[in-house]
């Protein structure tokens, strides 16, 4: 049997540092493949592009993100 390897944990150094997407998944316990389907439907907090290939959530693109779900839950 074969395990996943498991990966090292990156220490969080600054509490404000931005969050790889993978890092955001892992944060709020979905897979990447939720978090690309939220991602097509406008419903995940908006990316900030390093490269072309390396996009991070700014913390406070995340707080607005958290605010915004918080009033449509409490609409609801």
């Amino acid at each position: 049997m074969s395990e996943k390897p498991v990966l090292a944990e990156r220490p969080r150094m600054f509490e404000d540092a931005p969050l790889t997407i993978a890092e955001f998944c892992e944060r709020y316990r979905i897979s990447k493949d939720i978090y690309y389907r939220l991602r097509a439907k406008g419903e995940t907090p908006r990316e900030t592009r390093l490269s072309p290939r390396r996009a991070v959530i700014l913390i406070a693109s995340l707080r607005e993100w958290e605010r915004r779900k918080l009033e449509e839950d409490r609409k609801s």
